[in-house]
């Protein structure tokens, strides 16, 4: 789908319609955010032929509109974008004194998609509606890299220059405070330039610790984020695969911080197995035991030294 702010585009392999049902029945609180997103420009009323699945999902105490673009997906091209690593970023921002934590509001949805592919789309509600998106969404295969190319061209010379950026989420990192509140000046800038809004109350300011993309960096050290720890340590019991591959993705997240990771999830990633019945035995739970633990006393990782 083209995107209107940069020469960024998402094609499609076909232009047959996707239709698919829609899910189980919404609820007044699903048609009141449906209003709440057309008022704000994000949605607008269909005629599409596309018809995308759509669930409204409660996080953190507000409402998602969810959609399922598997379909839609699987005859979208792959965009040739190569979002960097979260080893590159952390390699180097290394010799750093200060840092600052960027948040887009609700950044996807501030980017207009190109008129001709906004049907492609389309989902509807039980009472008949449909809608269809007018601004880039979650789901679509390349939303992140269509961002992160959008973001990366509003740096510019900034990037690599005290400026990182992954997806939606930006990390500044200068030596002195000066070159700090100069580098925050032509960020904020240039994002203003083309009216790209940041979340203030989710941004870090000017900190020598500053949380960024689920750990805690320092001019000496990277920590996981102690919020993410608990979290994993209060993972429930996994019942069948599903959970289990939940439970790994988080923790493969943190594998540097897990000596022999790989030996020690062996229990659990057996479990993964085609054709392997799901049971839970004796060396399963010290298996999920262990790496909780593991990721509940992290050892504390130091930054590469840039000067040696």
């Amino acid at each position: 789908m083209k995107i209107i702010t940069v020469n960024n585009y998402e094609d499609f392999s076909s232009d047959f319609p996707v239709s698919q049902d829609i899910l189980p029945p919404l609820t007044e609180k699903d048609f009141n955010l449906s209003a709440d997103l057309e008022k704000a420009g994000i949605i607008s009323k269909s005629n599409s032929q596309y018809n995308t699945p759509a669930l409204f999902v409660k996080q953190k105490e507000k409402w998602h509109l969810v959609l399922d673009f598997r379909k839609l997906n699987e005859i979208t091209l792959t965009q040739d974008f190569v979002i960097p690593t979260l080893d590159d970023i952390l390699h180097e921002i290394s010799g750093s004194n200060y840092f600052s934590a960027l948040d887009m509001k609700s950044a996807f949805n501030q980017i207009p998609l190109h008129f001709a592919d906004r049907h492609k789309t389309a989902f509807s509600t039980p009472d008949g509606d449909k809608y269809e998106f007018n601004r880039l969404c979650f789901g679509l295969k390349n939303s992140p890299k269509a961002f992160q190319s959008i973001a990366q061209e509003v740096l510019g010379d900034l990037l690599h220059n005290g400026a990182l950026v992954y997806i939606a989420d930006i990390i500044l990192f200068t030596k002195t405070i000066d070159e700090h509140f100069e580098l925050l000046g032509k960020v904020f800038e240039r994002f203003e330039r083309i009216h790209l809004k940041f979340n203030p109350s989710k941004c870090q300011f000017l900190t020598k610790s500053c949380k960024f993309l689920g750990f805690v960096v320092t001019p000496e050290s990277i920590l996981i984020d102690k919020d993410k720890s608990v979290s994993i340590n209060e993972f429930p019991v996994p019942t069948d695969q599903k959970h289990i591959k939940s439970f790994l993705g988080c923790c493969n997240f943190y594998r540097r911080y897990i000596k022999n990771f790989a030996k020690r999830a062996l229990p659990l990633t057996n479990l993964l197995r085609k054709d392997t019945p799901f049971e839970w035995t004796s060396e399963t739970p010290e298996a999920f035991d262990d790496i909780k633990k593991a990721i509940l006393n992290p050892p504390v990782l130091a930054l590469p030294d840039p000067d040696a």
